[in-house]
C-alpha cells in the first residue's frame, strides 16, 4: 500500500477503531496546530505561556505531551494498568513503529491516542476550572 511520506501520521490518526474526538486531537497534535499557550501568546491571545498543569515550563506540544510531570505520571500509570508501554516522545513515530498482531497494534494506538486526549482534557479542565484529576484516576478511565 502506498503511503505519502508527508502524511506519515494518517494511518495512526484515522485508525478506524479510534474515537473521533481522540482522532481529531491526534490530528491537531501531528500537524502541530493545537492551541497551546505558547501559540496563543505568539498570536497575542494570552499574557503568559506557563503550563496550565505544572506551571513550571512554557506550554508547548512537546512539553504538554512528553515532558510535563503530569503527562509522565499519567503515561506511567497507563503502562502499569494496561501493560501498553507508551512513548516518552513523538506519539506518531512510536505508533508507526509498533509490532505485534494487527489487533495488538490497533489497541496500542487507541490507548496512546486516548492518553493524548485525556492529557489535553485535563489541561483544559485545569485552565478553566482550576481542577486536575489524579493521573491514576485518569488512567483508570482510559
Amino acid at each position: 500500500m502506498y503511503e505519502n511520506p508527508k502524511c506519515r501520521w494518517a494511518a495512526v490518526v484515522w485508525n478506524p477503531w479510534s474515537i473521533p474526538k481522540h482522532a481529531i486531537l491526534a490530528w491537531l497534535i501531528s500537524k502541530e496546530s493545537l492551541n497551546t499557550k505558547v501559540k496563543l501568546l505568539r498570536i497575542g491571545v494570552c499574557d503568559e505561556a506557563n503550563c496550565c498543569i505544572c506551571d513550571q515550563e512554557d506550554e508547548s506540544i512537546d512539553h504538554l505531551f512528553y515532558q510535563c510531570i503530569y503527562s509522565t505520571r499519567l503515561i506511567q500509570a497507563i503502562n502499569e494498568k494496561v501493560g501498553v508501554m507508551l512513548p516518552g516522545s513523538r506519539i506518531i513515530d512510536w505508533c508507526k513503529s509498533r509490532r505485534g498482531s494487527k489487533i495488538q497494534r490497533r489497541v496500542q494506538i487507541m490507548v496512546a491516542v486516548a492518553a493524548a486526549y485525556h492529557i489535553w482534557f485535563q489541561r483544559n479542565q485545569a485552565r478553566v476550572e482550576g481542577k486536575l484529576d489524579k493521573p491514576d484516576f485518569v488512567a483508570q478511565r482510559i
